[in-house]
């Protein structure tokens, strides 16, 4: 039996290729054209926001410690969830003690951690990870767990919650998407809007040509020309089972037949990663973003694979903070974990100084 998704998560799917014109025909024209009449009303929308808390300074909240905000300007695909975990990985090492706040948007349960939050909670132990729809309310919240720095994942358009340093993330490959915002594109707000952010990060450096990133930066410049620039790249770092801890080399997959699933905002990056690391994939399905996984899932997914060849299914760590580790014995090959991490390439010491500086104007410098 082949697994089929929710009608939600199907139509979430098909709009996404309509977006991205890989539909034709006058139907996919047609929804287009909705989509454009769509995109006026949150064009205002996103307006209205700004004129009222640019001119109303007391509806912006400040929080009790420093909030450190990791955002994006387009709708997933951005590695703003890997950037978080970086961030709070290297903040703890440098006794800066972090916590990360997030909404939980897609948890099952309202003030629950989603799969992100999951993910970063299990990549990061000795870090809480707080969710509160109220975002100053979940930042009081690792304040009293002893937090003295917080990590705010996805809240460049929270605006009513003061940030000490606004840092956005950016997909190389495509910056600004189609430069339509939603529902016709996946810009959650104007380009424009980037002139906030005190620090920007291209993701993805590693997946384009000089060329476009050249392009890429100029961008950046012209449009938040004081913010510290940084190139990173999205880059696999081990593969394990899905009940085991830490795992092996990445490159244990060299050679195999493999078939890979991912509930992603943009899974592409997934599937590349898998071709270069040298498996061959033979088998490869795409699900919506925070796919919430049913009994008997994961076990359909490996039946389809291995029907197509593969001889082990592999999966994201977003995905897999979501699966029933014991389903994984039903399934008819083995299930791995690819796990991956942010790297940053270029500009990593004016970033950090930027992250410092926001810090020390706050609370002053780590204990020695």
């Amino acid at each position: 039996m082949a697994l089929e998704l929710p009608l939600p998560e199907r139509l979430s799917l098909y709009l996404l290729e309509v977006i991205a014109h890989r539909r034709r025909g006058a139907g996919a024209a047609l929804v287009r054209g909705f989509l454009s009449l769509a995109e006026l009303g949150y064009r205002a929308g996103v307006a209205l926001r700004e004129w009222a808390y640019a001119g109303d300074e007391e509806r912006v909240r400040r929080a009790s410690i420093p909030v450190l905000s990791v955002g994006n300007l387009t709708a997933g695909g951005t590695g703003k969830t890997p950037f978080s975990m970086y961030l709070a990985a290297r903040l703890a090492a440098e006794k800066r003690a972090p916590a990360v706040a997030q909404r939980g948007y897609g948890a099952e349960r309202a003030g629950k951690l989603n799969d992100e939050g999951r993910m970063i909670e299990r990549a990061l132990p000795g870090v809480p990870v707080v969710a509160d729809r109220d975002r100053l309310r979940a930042v009081e919240r690792a304040a009293e767990l002893g937090a003295r720095v917080a990590v705010l994942d996805d809240g460049f358009q929270h605006r009513a919650l003061a940030r000490d340093l606004d840092i956005v993330l950016l997909d190389a490959r495509a910056p600004f998407s189609n430069g339509r915002l939603l529902p016709r594109g996946l810009l959650r707000e104007r380009p424009e809007a980037l002139a906030r952010a005190g620090a920007v990060v291209l993701n993805h450096a590693d997946r384009v040509s000089e060329d476009t990133l050249a392009l890429a930066r100029a961008d950046v410049r012209c449009l938040a020309p004081e913010a510290a620039l940084a190139l990173a790249r999205l880059a696999p770092a081990s593969v394990r089972r899905l009940d085991e801890e830490g795992g092996g080399p990445p490159e244990a997959l060299a050679g195999r037949r493999v078939g890979a699933f991912a509930g992603l905002a943009d899974p592409s990056a997934f599937g590349e990663d898998l071709r270069r690391l040298g498996a061959r994939v033979v088998f490869a399905r795409r699900l919506g973003d925070h796919h919430r996984y049913r009994a008997g899932e994961l076990a359909m997914l490996a039946n389809e694979a291995a029907a197509a060849g593969a001889d082990v299914l592999v999966t994201t760590e977003k995905d897999a903070a979501k699966l029933d580790v014991a389903g994984s014995r039903e399934a008819a090959i083995p299930v791995r974990v690819l796990a991956s991490e942010i790297r940053l390439v270029e500009g990593e010491t004016a970033l950090w100084e930027a992250i410092e500086d926001a810090i020390e104007a706050r609370i002053g410098s780590p204990p020695a």
